[in-house]
């Protein structure tokens, strides 16, 4: 039985990779912060929880310790320039403490959960691939830049000897997603407010499929490599407009203007700066969401045998679970 240890367990892609997981037959094994458990794995026997967190080393040495492959899903994630600090400490420094920790305990592979943030984009929309070189620096947006920073002490590790896989998943959809991170696109179309579309668009993709596909990258990817899981290359109006159909929710009536979503999005910050919290959305998050995020899949589904479903059923899913848990 291969033994794991799944890091950012508490969060969306963590959680249901415990679950698949488990269901495949892995001895599992998670740390979470401050011991908080992993809602997705709450229903789970035989999965093992360890308090810990990336900037706590000694917590790392203890979860590493008898693991056969680490699944590192753990990142702080923001959009705020005002958190570049702390996210170099957690994302960056954390994976390098982490890799380096897994190495000595002898753990035999490292499979690096990324995101599709650190490929750049192509001029004119088409979908970008693995070697499509990270191209949105200017942009200053320190979750990519602080991803893209980790993935290279991944690759640093990795020519050093270290069997290291990396992933990068799309834009993710479906349940347990308790913060809730992307699929709260989902809830906010529930909720009615999917009114304008942002002008851009992403690659959509059921987040058991990124699951089973972070499997696969254990299971047979080549150390050194990068792997996109990504799926439905669609607009947001496209995509919004498939949630409202499946919610019950009248579509959007167009696409925002790229000056409204700014101006829109300098308000929220603002007004949330004056009551000394955290705003909804930022202005950093706004300018992606106004660019064309398509990626291709094929070198994953060569190599790995990777494959992404219909976007409706976990579309269904993240509904289905937002609803049972009291989000509406």
């Amino acid at each position: 039985m291969r033994r794991a240890l799944v890091t950012g367990a508490t969060g969306f892609v963590g959680g249901n990779l415990v679950r698949v997981l488990a269901e495949k037959g892995y001895r599992v094994r998670y740390i979470a912060r401050g011991g908080k458990d992993a809602i997705a794995a709450k229903d789970l026997s035989g999965v093992e929880k360890l308090a810990g967190d990336l900037v706590d080393h000694a917590s790392l040495a203890r979860a590493v310790a008898d693991t056969d492959v680490v699944f590192h899903a753990g990142a702080l994630v923001s959009f705020l320039e005002r958190d570049r600090k702390e996210m170099e400490r957690v994302n960056v420094e954390g994976t390098e403490v982490l890799l380096r920790l897994s190495k000595q305990a002898g753990v035999k592979r490292f499979v690096h959960i990324s995101t599709v943030d650190t490929v750049g984009t192509v001029p004119d929309g088409s979908p970008a691939h693995e070697e499509t070189p990270y191209n949105l620096h200017a942009l200053h947006n320190v979750y990519p830049d602080t991803k893209t920073a980790a993935e290279e002490r991944v690759k640093a590790a990795a020519a050093a000897g270290q069997d290291c896989v990396i992933v990068n998943p799309g834009f993710m959809i479906g349940a347990y997603d308790s913060k809730p991170s992307s699929s709260g696109m989902v809830l906010e179309m529930m909720r009615g407010k999917g009114v304008l579309a942002p002008s851009g668009g992403n690659s959509f993709v059921d987040v058991l499929d990124v699951c089973r596909g972070c499997i696969l990258a254990d299971e047979r990817g080549v150390s050194g490599q990068r792997y996109i899981l990504a799926g439905h290359n669609l607009t947001y109006y496209e995509f919004w407009t498939k949630i409202a159909g499946i919610v019950g929710k009248r579509k959007p009536f167009g696409v925002a203007p790229g000056w409204l979503a700014m101006f829109v999005a300098a308000c929220v910050e603002g007004l949330a700066a004056l009551r000394g919290k955290r705003p909804l959305f930022s202005r950093a998050e706004t300018r992606f969401s106004l660019m064309d995020h398509y990626f291709a899949s094929g070198k994953a589904e060569r190599e790995l045998g990777y494959a992404f479903s219909p976007i409706e059923p976990a579309i269904e899913r993240a509904r289905d679970w937002f609803v049972a848990n009291g989000y509406r």
